[in-house]
């Protein structure tokens, strides 16, 4: 089958807690909630990115496309933590640029080239000047080079996830990266500003990323990102908050998870329940920590100041993080909301456990948004 921007696709998100599905159309020129399924994972399935148990993630994911109906066979997912670097290349044909790139790669990237794979992005191409003499003939101007994004990632890691997809019955057609993933659904929903810096905390338990951005761009000092990555001190983990949350995304549709009397209890115990608010002030005490860091770096390097915080997973949820944060830093904080400009059917869908489980479907948004529109 030939694949266009037509061509429909279901996002597919596998995060360390959780597997989540989703699908949007485009119906007068507003997007709109198609499909929407999410399931917990067991615990270690997913460790940093990598699928350490993969019969369980293939079997969640089966569950969840037979529950959810979906008939497409052509999937988006993404993956996470990749190296990227800001680069300058010296101006070449265009039909030399991949060997250019991956040429100049060996440079940036630390790893065994052939254990990776490597793409990139043209920001900017050199500029042309016309010749003087013959104004038909267009020269480059002496040393121009070109502004690009390089990415590298395992081929393993790549891998492991397309193969998840094959073993579910899914055709992976593109694999992104889940900051862009993050910032095609805050531009989807018309949140993020178009001008300025903003702090992106993506607070997943157990692992959390900082992202800042420049004019809806990641932010780059000397060709890194400004970014950090960081986990919990604390010896108490995170509660999941998506787990009594999954069979109420749909009405009338309650998904059974795969070890569901483990996941889902009615009640905390008195000392579970003080354990979790210790593991929450210290994991505050921690994003408030690491935010000084990034602010202190950007300080240094005489840049403007951050005015916005964006809050998304299942951390984005911890009562009083969003006023402490907006408190201590004398910013704006958003807690994002994934469907703010997507229509939504209330006869299918749950409206108030999607607007409270925003935060956590930023990915899978924004994977959904995605169609194949490249050759």
């Amino acid at each position: 089958m030939f694949l266009n921007k037509k061509t429909p696709l279901v996002a597919v998100d596998i995060s360390s807690n959780s597997i989540t599905v989703a699908q949007l159309d485009t119906i007068n020129n507003k997007p709109k909630l198609m499909n929407l399924g999410a399931m917990p994972l067991e615990e270690g399935s997913v460790v940093r990115g990598v699928i350490e148990n993969p019969s369980n993630v293939i079997s969640a994911l089966r569950l969840l496309l037979k529950t959810e109906k979906i008939k497409c066979r052509h999937a988006i997912t993404s993956v996470c933590d990749p190296i990227i670097r800001k680069i300058e290349v010296p101006m070449v044909p265009e039909k030399e640029f991949p060997e250019k790139i991956y040429e100049l790669a060996e440079q940036y990237i630390p790893f065994d080239l052939k254990k990776m794979l490597i793409d990139y992005k043209i920001i900017e191409l050199a500029k042309k000047k016309k010749n003087e003499e013959s104004l038909s003939k267009n020269y480059f101007i002496g040393e121009a080079m070109s502004e690009i994004l390089l990415f590298a990632i395992s081929k393993e890691i790549v891998n492991d996830r397309l193969d998840i997809l094959t073993e579910a019955g899914l055709n992976g057609v593109i694999v992104d990266i889940d900051i862009f993933a993050s910032i095609n659904a805050l531009k989807l929903n018309k949140i993020l500003p178009e001008t300025g810096l903003v702090a992106l905390l993506d607070l997943t338990n157990p692992a959390s990323r900082i992202n800042v951005l420049s004019n809806g761009n990641i932010l780059f000092f000397k060709g890194a990102p400004v970014a950090t990555d960081f986990q919990s001190d604390s010896d108490v983990p995170r509660p999941n908050p998506l787990a009594p949350l999954f069979q109420k995304i749909k009405k009338n549709n309650r998904i059974r998870s795969l070890n569901e009397d483990s996941i889902l209890q009615e009640g905390s115990s008195t000392p579970q329940l003080l354990d979790e608010e210790i593991a929450e002030k210290v994991f505050i005490d921690e994003v408030l920590e690491k935010m000084e860091a990034i602010i202190a770096l950007i300080d240094q390097n005489g840049s403007e100041k951050i005015d916005h915080i964006f809050l998304l997973g299942d951390g984005a949820l911890i009562p009083n993080l969003g006023s402490q944060l907006a408190s201590h830093f004398s910013v704006n904080v958003v807690r994002v909301d994934s469907f703010k400009s997507i229509s939504v059917n209330s006869k299918y869908f749950n409206l108030k456990t999607l607007n409270r489980l925003g935060p956590l479907l930023t990915t899978v948004v924004g994977l959904a948004a995605r169609r194949f529109d490249y050759n």
